[in-house]
């Protein structure tokens, strides 16, 4: 029973009455602690934050050298577009040219 009072009462327990300022704790800065204390937490958090580093670096790197795909393609769309309304204005001119024909064969036969 001492033996627990003497604990109960120390400085160097966090959870005595006699608080320390270094145990007023939050709740993250313990979670920290914590993770941090342990060796064997701290190389694979290090190793996740370098390599979440690299590969922030790495994308921008790819995004700055891979070129814009949009002008590419609006270049594309207006070439087809452009050999697309050259054709429909080339059938359209064979189509009238025909119907004049007709027209003037009908009329040169009605006379």
């Amino acid at each position: 029973v001492a033996l627990k009072e003497i604990v109960k009462n120390s400085l160097w327990v966090c959870g005595g009455e006699a608080r320390r300022s270094s145990c007023d704790w939050t709740s993250s800065d313990l979670l920290l602690n914590i993770l941090l204390s342990k060796t064997w937490m701290t190389y694979p958090l290090t190793l996740l934050v370098v390599l979440f580093l690299i590969f922030c670096v790495a994308t921008c790197i790819y995004v700055r050298v891979t070129p814009d795909e949009a002008e590419e393609w609006r270049q594309n769309n207006t070439t087809y577009r452009r050999r697309i309304q050259a054709q429909q204005l080339e059938y359209l001119k064979s189509q009238s040219q025909k119907e004049l024909a007709g027209m003037v064969a009908a009329a040169t036969a009605a006379t």
